[in-house]
């Protein structure tokens, strides 16, 4: 079969896969649970495992709420020395090999879970070799979008088993996924982006995100929303140089910048600082 390494896109999931990590997204109808999956790309092996409830007749899903635990279940870890679970559906889980399985049919791919559900999904990237490189180049202010798309590509991990604490970032040339799962902080979201010389753009298709076991479940009603190119919904006339915009998608405008870092204004207060690669 052809390299496996690539994104795919289909109505109710959505796969990341490179050399090392695999993040497998999708609604599961029957349950109407929203499910995110971390795996090693060898053996396609489960270490994390995130589900929550949703509303898929809300364009934004459900907000969860403190007294409601029961909605949320996670797990990570692959042997008993290491592993924490919120319940022994999602413990078995845990160290399955093997969980997806991915076959051409009919000029797409059919993906196969572990439980027996396939999808139909589209290849909507690939990547050579499973690796994804940023680029290094010094920022001006006439190549700042360039520099927020290339600086960012790669894969960032912090792993801390010990710490039930796990955060993948899988970042394409069109794709930003995060798997973040800790005691306290769920983030698993899948998204796509855009940039410009005023900034940072993305969409939101797929997303888990609760604190202290409150927050937000949703996924877009057809997920292939992910296959548009994100620059379609963007319009640059919305980039505030003093302010996070919440549109139709959020914006992150550039509030500074030098030749080797450039700061946004993120949401909340908050400042992201985008630096120049070392290589």
């Amino acid at each position: 079969m052809k390299n496996l390494y690539g994104a795919y896109i289909g109505e109710f999931v959505e796969v990341v896969i490179t050399k090392k990590y695999t993040i497998v997204f999708r609604y599961n109808t029957p349950e109407s649970t929203l499910e995110s999956y971390l795996l090693y790309t060898d053996n396609f092996k489960c270490f994390g495992i995130c589900f929550s409830e949703t509303d898929m007749q809300s364009e934004w899903g459900l907000m969860i709420e403190k007294d409601q635990p029961e909605k949320i279940k996670y797990a990570c870890g692959i042997n008993e020395d290491n592993m924490y679970a919120t319940n022994d559906e999602l413990k078995n889980l845990l160290g399955k090999e093997n969980f997806i399985s991915i076959n051409e049919s009919n000029g797409g791919y059919e993906i196969i879970l572990h439980d027996g559900n396939s999808y139909t999904a589209e290849k909507h990237e690939t990547y050579e070799n499973g690796e994804i490189f940023p680029k290094a180049m010094d920022a001006t202010a006439d190549n700042l979008g360039e520099c927020l798309r290339e600086w960012f590509l790669g894969i960032n991990e912090e792993i801390n088993f010990n710490q039930r604490s796990i955060r993948i970032e899988i970042n394409t040339p069109r794709h930003m996924y995060i798997y973040l799962i800790s005691h306290r902080f769920l983030y698993c979201r899948a998204a796509t982006y855009s940039t410009c010389n005023k900034g940072f753009f993305f969409l939101q298709n797929f997303r888990q995100n609760f604190h202290d076991k409150a927050g937000q479940s949703f996924m877009r009603k057809d997920n292939r929303v992910a296959l548009k190119d994100a620059a379609e919904f963007m319009d640059e006339n919305l980039f505030d140089p003093e302010a996070c915009i919440n549109a139709y998608g959020i914006y992150w405008s550039v509030s500074s910048f030098e030749k080797d870092k450039i700061i946004l204004h993120g949401c909340g207060g908050d400042e992201y600082h985008w630096e120049k690669p070392q290589l």
